[in-house]
């Protein structure tokens, strides 16, 4: 496979999201069978400020399996970052009195 290279002004707001683009993609490459793609997505989309971008990686999943309905409702719940996460309810019997 040969090298990614940009031919563009790398200052430019497009082009950090062009760059941002492709990080995501070789991280999906090399994190596919390693368990760690979930943790990658959340960290790229708080730091892009953009929820979309988990949203839309995990429909897509949805979509190649053909499941179009399941993919609209997941990547709807995605779009809030309070989904991202499980639930930590803390038994009464840890919280101090």
């Amino acid at each position: 496979m040969a090298p990614v290279g940009l031919d563009i002004d790398v200052t430019s707001a497009s082009a950090i999201e062009q760059v941002g683009a492709l990080i995501l993609n070789e991280a999906a490459l090399e994190l596919a069978f390693e368990g760690n793609r979930w943790e990658d997505l959340v960290r790229f989309s708080r730091r892009s400020n953009d929820p979309t971008i988990l949203a839309n990686a995990v429909a897509n999943k949805f979509v190649t399996a053909g499941e179009s309905g399941a993919a609209a409702t997941v990547g709807q719940k995605l779009l809030n970052p309070e989904n991202w996460y499980l639930p930590l309810s803390i038994p009464d019997n840890f919280v101090s009195q």
